[in-house]
């Protein structure tokens, strides 16, 4: 794979893990398989996934971003802050 499309493939799945409110820690602890060194090679575009590591990825980041509910509240005229509960 073409090393630019690596970069855009980790920061994809960086994204994802952050809209998931996921930290690299976090991963750790549900798939102790992984690393949180091998996660940021990956994401920060070092290291390519496989096909099977990204799909893991992918679909344990969907399934948590559901389990974390992003709502907006105003703050009497201060601009709108998300909020994670």
């Amino acid at each position: 794979m073409i090393r630019l499309e690596v970069q855009k493939l980790g920061a994809k799945l960086k994204f994802m893990r952050k809209a998931a409110g996921m930290t690299q820690e976090k991963v750790f602890e549900a798939m102790p398989w992984w690393t949180v060194e091998k996660l940021s090679r990956i994401e920060n575009g070092r290291q390519e996934p496989s096909y099977t590591e990204y799909k893991e990825l992918e679909e344990f980041y969907l399934e948590n971003r559901h389990a974390h509910i992003t709502y907006i509240r105003f703050d009497g005229g201060n601009p709108a802050r998300i909020i994670r509960a």
